[in-house]
């Protein structure tokens, strides 16, 4: 997408900043071209979640695993 600055809230920003430290440029393309092929914006939120959160840190998520996921 080409896209070199962009703008984003102060809270979000550590967890923007893990993503990009953690993904590669051809998995950030790949995503990219599948958000792209979603029809919401809903769509698209649930499928960056569904990739990237994993890739988070649970500190950046405000707690740890079993805080998140009560099992």
């Amino acid at each position: 997408m080409d896209v070199d600055e962009f703008s984003v809230s102060p809270f979000d920003l550590p967890r923007v900043k893990a993503v990009i430290r953690t993904i590669t440029h051809a998995r950030a393309r790949a995503l990219a071209a599948s958000a792209l092929q979603l029809p919401t914006a809903t769509a698209i939120r649930r499928m960056l979640d569904r990739e990237l959160v994993p890739l988070l840190p649970a500190l950046l998520l405000g707690g740890d695993d079993a805080e998140r996921d009560p099992e």
